[in-house]
């Protein structure tokens, strides 16, 4: 698959189309293309690649999908880059869909500070069960689910709250609209401490869970060294992509993902 096949509208489409059935079991393709103002068998012929939609009409889709302003500018480039005729003209809308979704998209850059505060792997793990159906504000609940210390999960909705990420409502508490990302610029030590928790989690998992709950798996590569910076561009968006699929179904458990990319061998001025 190449990048450019990573930026689809019509995914776009089918995974809002998908999301709405989820929240409701009865909605269907005729609802969904009530909603859009246009007739089942138009939408259909959209959904299966056997028609295409102009940007004016892309324009109108997002207003009457309510996507916010990276969502809606996401799907409207989808249809640029579909339109695109040669591999530069391709290059120069991915540039611009990726540049976007890195700084962008709803995701809330971390501070040296704020980081180092929040870095015990508990911190955005509470902020995701919070997220789950059925979830409840109750602190020895939440300790219960994540395995942690009732004082543990106490302070830590403190320090949530103090750094806006997580606030409380008529009693009950809710995380705010962002995700988090760490910037470039936190210190290796923080990172490293970060990783090095969410890695022995999942060391523990290859023991106490089935392989139905988890997907381990790895892969051997002779590389370039050179195209490393790229690659990480390119996890970054897997990354973004995979959490958006995963988060638009029914919520239910916390899961971490931890892709990990090293070197095996020796350096060669070393070797």
């Amino acid at each position: 698959m190449t990048n450019a096949d990573q930026y689809s509208y019509r995914d776009l489409l089918k995974n809002e189309f998908q999301a709405r059935i989820t929240k409701n079991t009865r909605y269907s393709l005729r609802a969904f293309a009530r909603d859009l103002s246009m007739t089942p068998q138009m939408i259909s012929a959209v959904l299966n690649g056997k028609r295409d939609i102009s940007l004016d009409s892309g324009a109108d889709i997002v207003d009457r999908l309510g996507f916010d302003p990276n969502r809606a500018q996401d799907f409207l480039d989808a249809i640029v880059l579909e339109g695109c005729k040669t591999d530069r003209a391709k290059k120069m809308v991915l540039q611009r869909i990726e540049d976007r979704n890195q700084t962008q998209e709803g995701f809330r850059s971390l501070s040296t500070e704020m980081f180092k505060t929040i870095s015990n792997w508990y911190h955005l793990a509470l902020l995701e069960l919070i997220s789950c159906e059925g979830s409840k504000s109750d602190l020895r609940w939440i300790a219960s689910r994540l395995g942690v210390s009732v004082h543990e999960i106490k302070e830590a909705v403190a320090r949530l709250i103090k750094l806006e990420l997580l606030e409380e409502v008529d009693g009950r508490l809710k995380r705010t609209e962002f995700h988090v990302s760490a910037l470039s610029d936190i210190p290796a030590a923080a990172l490293r401490e970060h990783a090095r928790q969410l890695l022995e989690k999942a060391l523990v998992s290859l023991d106490q869970q089935g392989q139905h709950e988890r997907d381990v798996t790895s892969m051997t590569m002779s590389i370039d060294p050179a195209l490393l910076p790229e690659a990480k561009k390119m996890i970054l968006q897997f990354r973004r992509r995979l959490c958006r699929f995963l988060e638009s179904g029914k919520r239910s458990e916390v899961y971490a993902f931890v892709p990990v990319l090293f070197r095996l061998s020796q350096p060669r001025d070393k070797a």
